[in-house]
């Protein structure tokens, strides 16, 4: 499981996005189950903001594929709320993933956006990884 090969600062930067995903202004909790990521098999991965608040409840040693989703999204909204990706129209990027602004981003997390950026591929990876285990 991702979370098990996190260390002590990566672990702080993932508490510190899901809290933002879901206790912050950045999404409408009604949408939040609407915003998905792609997995390694390009199967649809979604939460709710129950599965995101039972992650944190659980912290420090969340369980399950709920809880490793919840943290994949939070980290993609945190990570890419920058720049939508080519192809994708503009309008809709900042609808889903929007651009955290510094002043808000001094709340929320204590690190600069390359450390965010550097673990959502950490953990992108590891999940990957785990996919094509299974």
């Amino acid at each position: 499981m991702p979370f098990e090969t996190l260390t002590d600062d990566e672990k702080r930067i993932a508490f510190a996005c899901l809290c933002a995903y879901v206790k912050g202004p950045f999404v409408d909790p009604n949408d939040m189950g609407l915003i998905v990521g792609f997995s390694v098999d390009m199967k649809f991965i979604h939460v709710t903001q129950d599965i995101c608040l039972n992650a944190i409840e659980q912290w420090p040693t969340p369980k399950g594929v709920d809880a490793e989703k919840a943290v994949y999204n939070s980290l993609m909204v945190a990570a890419h709320g920058a720049s939508p990706p080519s192809g994708m129209l503009e309008d809709d990027w900042k609808r889903w993933f929007p651009r955290i602004s510094d002043a808000d981003w001094d709340i929320w997390f204590s690190v600069d956006r390359d450390a965010v950026m550097r673990l959502y591929e950490k953990w992108r990876g590891l999940l990957e990884a785990n996919e094509t285990k299974t």
